[in-house]
């Protein structure tokens, strides 16, 4: 009966019951997901959000999402970032941080969410503006942390189809993160592709500074996978994340396995194709036959520039440091 009641129906419901009757934190720790855009965090979110009791809210540090209107929400709870990235914090900023997320993790801000009837007991935040923050939100707060990587070029030439916005200037821009984690060469690097880069080039280096900590430098994820592994080995992949995360609903998250996520709306339908019909070896690695080998090479360089030794533009795997599980298809196989 409840099923048949639309997103309006829901939202009216869940706006007349008390909070405490919405949401009541459990004894579970809630969970944050991180990943660039177009990585897949969406698809992962959804599979982990099939667990009855969980609360998902997306990109909550978001000011400006794609094609939508800037969220007075998060507006009128954090301080204003370039570009929306929260990549360091003053002290105020931090304060505001907290408040913030302490509002989200405890069921608070029901806007920021989709509208339930039936009650939630634990969160995941599905962050893509702050992942150099990941050790400070894992020593701020009570939760899990999972880190979703994906390929740089498959992800970056994503972002150049559906024109998402660069944002790598807000990196080379802020002075903790480019001081500390950036060289002199890379620093000048960063800031040449920035001014004769093409795009695509533009969206690599995106991609890299925005992962470059979780990367190398962070010490608190409790959780580091690969788009690929849980592309080509969904059961394998849903079965170690709930065991990570601690969720009980593994049927129902393999069940959901071959449908397209959310944001399928920005993936071409070559992709939406391939997902319906578990072609898993073509999403990993039809951009190969995409990219030429110049291109290839220009997109090493960027990679070798900034120490990324964990994806190589040979092939759509990962370097084996990333991999959780032996048996990868061959190569031949995988870019068929």
């Amino acid at each position: 009966m409840l099923g048949g009641i639309g997103q309006t129906g829901k939202r009216i419901i869940s706006a007349l019951l008390p909070g405490s009757l919405m949401y009541r934190q459990g004894e579970k720790s809630n969970i944050l997901l991180f990943s660039s855009r177009r990585g897949g965090s969406t698809y992962l979110a959804g599979l982990i959000a099939c667990e009855p009791s969980m609360r998902f809210v997306d990109q909550p540090f978001d000011m400006t999402p794609l094609g939508l209107q800037r969220n007075p929400v998060i507006e009128a709870h954090l301080p204003h970032k370039l570009l929306s990235q929260f990549i360091s914090l003053s002290d105020s900023d931090a304060d505001k941080v907290r408040s913030y997320m302490r509002l989200l993790l405890g069921g608070g801000l029901r806007e920021m969410s989709p509208p339930y009837l039936l009650p939630r007991n634990r969160t995941i935040l599905k962050i893509v503006n702050a992942i150099p923050l990941v050790d400070w939100f894992a020593e701020q707060f009570e939760v899990l942390i999972i880190y979703l990587v994906r390929h740089p070029i498959p992800q970056a030439l994503s972002v150049v189809k559906t024109d998402w916005p660069i944002t790598a200037q807000a990196y080379l821009e802020n002075p903790v993160f480019s001081g500390k984690y950036l060289s002199p060469s890379q620093r000048q690097a960063g800031a040449s592709i920035m001014q004769k880069g093409t795009h695509l080039e533009k969206a690599v280096l995106n991609w890299v500074l925005e992962n470059l900590y979780p990367l190398k430098y962070a010490s608190r994820i409790d959780l580091t996978l690969t788009y690929e592994e849980l592309a080509l080995f969904p059961t394998m992949a849903i079965d170690l994340v709930a065991r990570t995360l601690e969720l009980e609903n593994v049927a129902r998250m393999r069940a959901r396995v071959d449908t397209p996520s959310g944001s399928s709306r920005f993936s071409d339908r070559e992709t939406n194709d391939a997902i319906a019909r578990s072609d898993r070896e073509s999403l990993v690695g039809r951009w190969l036959s995409k990219v030429d080998n110049s291109i290839r090479d220009r997109i090493g360089g960027i990679l070798n520039a900034f120490d990324i030794l964990e994806y190589s533009v040979d092939g759509p795997l990962p370097n084996e440091r990333l991999c959780h599980f032996r048996g990868f298809a061959s190569e031949s196989e995988v870019t068929q």
